[in-house]
């Protein structure tokens, strides 16, 4: 039954029984995002819908239906009144929180829609195509607004700058190019590879700008993570990280560390975003699906094949906690705006809420680190090792 939860009512937060089950899906979950105010969750799956849920109950709220082929993403504008949904099925979707109802589809991809996002004022989307296209459309009516034809193969992703003012892409053959949102015009195209007899012609996966858009960050499965100054198109740092395959990179709130991960080394390092030194490198014998850090910015937090999701010291690397009640590989996890809560989606069929705060501070300064999850016999923590 979709909605089932292990919650019956709404108790304060520090008195609830974590994690709760948001239960609904028929197939893999392959991503989860709070809304801005932190009181909804919306879920993407395999099982070609999306699911709002309300953040306290754990109960769904909508479920939105109409693509015809697997979802890639699902977001909510910073308002937390529409989402945008990108599909297999070569369109994405904007939708009404409120009512569930699908208020415009956006066509035009030849071929997979990789990843869709709103601009900072919702007035506007950007869709990633696999068909080396991204296109900016007026979030209301559909309407296109720009065309981006980049240097050819698929995009990966494609994110607005924090002023809406720009797009970048992330494109096959190891190049990241920057446009002008507004008129669609290309700025800057920025070679992953830099160092000479590096070019390797391999994809761009993940792309961040800094808080205040002066950088963008960009990894490479080449295994280049680059820092590039968005003003001029100078690149500010270039990381060899000795691994192929980096394929998810995150930028903590304050712009100045960024964590890199290599999928199938199953290994993420974390650096300084201004003179390029390795504070942090750890190994997790198990592929890497995503990471990401806590709106703080003291917390990583690391999600793969593994059924576990691991919470990480962003300073030096400890295991803070780790998070176990899936059964299936998670791919994708993210905090709650405000930092005390973390989603994550998995191949199980769920998605689940964690306190993160609980779990960190259970395991408490010099505690060894260890599994997080419910006793059998009873709605209680178990804290492994403390």
């Amino acid at each position: 039954m979709i909605g089932k939860v292990l919650l019956h009512a709404v108790p304060p937060l520090a008195e609830r029984v974590y994690p709760i089950v948001l239960e609904g899906h028929s197939d893999s979950v392959t991503s989860a995002a709070f809304s801005a105010d932190g009181t909804r969750i919306v879920t993407a799956s395999e099982d070609r819908t999306a699911i709002m849920w309300d953040r306290l109950t754990g109960a769904p709220v909508a479920v939105l239906r109409g693509h015809s082929r697997p979802l890639t993403s699902a977001r909510f504008d910073e308002t937390g009144a529409r989402l945008v949904t990108a599909s297999l099925d070569g369109t994405a979707r904007v939708w009404d929180a409120a009512s569930g109802e699908q208020l415009v589809s956006l066509a035009g991809h030849e071929g997979f829609v990789n990843d869709a996002r709103f601009d900072p004022s919702g007035g506007r989307v950007v869709t990633a195509g696999e068909d080396g296209s991204a296109r900016i459309r007026d979030a209301e009516t559909g309407d296109s607004l720009a065309v981006l034809i980049g240097p050819g193969g698929a995009v990966a992703s494609a994110v607005f700058h924090p002023a809406g003012s720009q797009v970048a892409t992330a494109h096959d053959h190891s190049t990241v190019v920057i446009w002008d949102a507004a008129t669609g015009d290309q700025l800057f195209v920025l070679p992953e590879s830099i160092l000479e007899g590096q070019y390797t012609n391999l994809a761009v996966r993940e792309m961040r700008f800094s808080p205040d858009g002066s950088r963008l960050v960009a990894a490479g499965e080449d295994g280049f993570v680059n820092v590039w100054d968005t003003g001029t198109g100078a690149n500010l740092l270039n990381i060899n990280t000795a691994r192929r395959g980096i394929t998810w990179v995150d930028l903590s709130p304050d712009g100045r560390r960024l964590v890199s991960a290599a999928y199938l080394a199953g290994v993420f390092s974390i650096w300084d975003v201004f003179d390029g030194a390795e504070l942090a490198t750890i190994s997790l014998g198990s592929t890497i699906n995503d990471v990401g850090f806590s709106p703080d910015g003291t917390i990583v937090a690391t999600a793969g094949s593994d059924p576990a999701v691991h919470l990480w010291d962003a300073a030096h690397g400890e295991e803070l906690a780790v998070l176990e009640g899936h059964t299936g590989a998670v791919y994708a996890v993210a905090f709650s705006p405000n930092g005390e809560e973390l989603v994550t989606a998995s191949a199980d069929g769920t998605a689940r809420i964690w306190n993160a705060s609980i779990a960190v501070q259970g395991a408490g300064p010099g505690a060894a680190p260890g599994p997080i999850g419910l006793d059998p016999a009873g709605p209680w923590w178990v804290l492994a090792g403390v």
